[in-house]
This record gives structure tokens, sequence and C-alpha cells, in this order.
């Protein structure tokens, strides 16, 4: 009596165009910066846990979103800027803080060029510029932390960021459309 009830209840998922899938755990994003948004992690930020910021700030389009690996957490952040703009990251680290209070860790970010030193990326670019940078902290699998941003200068124009805190929460079982 049970397996006709699911057969049932599946071929109609399925023909509503949406299908059950579990998603591992994730970090939520929250932070105080204005042009802020909080991004789903499937079709285009629709569907799927919140777990991704994407910053609009003064010419800088910014998108965050955390990790947990094996050994610790790591994050790919790719900042774009308009054609021809200069993009540098002003002496300063990105820092970590443990919210728990068990530690804070200052990083320099690596890039496919390798890491990154102050004032990395200081040349003119063609079109539309995406840089992408690499935070990975072993050792640290925090529940709650903050991300503290050095500052950033545009064609001479210093921007800062607000700081960002991730809360580590359960993977569940989600309803995806089929057609993202």
């Amino acid at each position: 009596m049970f397996i006709p009830h699911l057969f049932l209840f599946l071929s109609l998922l399925l023909l509503s165009g949406c299908v059950p899938a579990p998603h591992g755990g994730y970090y939520h994003p929250a932070t105080t910066q204005e042009g802020a948004e909080v991004h789903r992690r499937s079709c285009g930020g629709k569907v799927g846990p919140e777990d991704s910021l994407v910053i609009h700030q003064r010419g800088l389009t910014m998108r965050i979103r955390f990790e947990r690996q094996e050994g610790g957490i790591r994050a790919n952040i790719p900042i774009s800027v308009a054609g021809g703009a200069k993009l540098r990251v002003l002496p300063g680290a990105f820092v970590l803080e443990d919210l728990a209070g068990e530690g804070r860790a200052a990083l320099r970010p690596q890039t496919l060029m390798g890491a990154i030193r102050s004032g990395p990326i200081d040349e003119p670019v063609e079109g539309p510029a995406l840089r992408s940078l690499l935070l990975r902290v072993p050792e640290f699998s925090p529940t709650r932390f903050r991300l503290t941003f050095p500052p950033l200068e545009i064609n001479g124009r210093v921007v800062t960021v607000a700081p960002v805190d991730f809360d580590y929460r359960a993977g569940e079982v989600g309803i995806y459309p089929l057609n993202c």
C-alpha cells in the first residue's frame, strides 16, 4: 500500500517539474552592508540554501561564499569592477574571527598568480574585469565566524566593506525545479 502512494507522490513531483534533493551543511551570511543581497545556491540564486552574499558597492561587485571542507574552510571571492578600472587591495588582511571566542586569523588571499601582496591588482583592464580571490583556512571550521575585509581602492577611491557574519547550518532536503 505504501509503494503506490510513494509512486504517485514522485510522479506528481516530476510532472510539476520539481524533485526533492538533499544538500549538505552551509554557512549562512549576514551583514549590515548597504547594497548586499543574500543569494541561494542553485538556479541563479533562486533555489536552495541561502549560502552566498553579493555586495554591490561603488563600482564593485563581490560574491562571498564559504564552504566547509575536510581540514578547514575555503572561500572563492570573485570581485568585478568596470572595464578600465584599477583595483587594489590596500595594506591590511582579511581577518576571520571565531565568534565563539576560539581565535582569529589574519589571511592573505591567493589568486591564480600566487599570494597577494600589498597592492597586488593595479593594472587597468579591458572590459568588465573579474578578479577572484581564494581564502583557505586549514584547521578552522567554526560554527559562527566573522570576515572583515581590508580596504579596497578603485581608481584612487577607497571602498570599505562591512564585516560579514557566517553561521553554519545543517543540511536538509529541498525541492528543486528540473529546469533551472
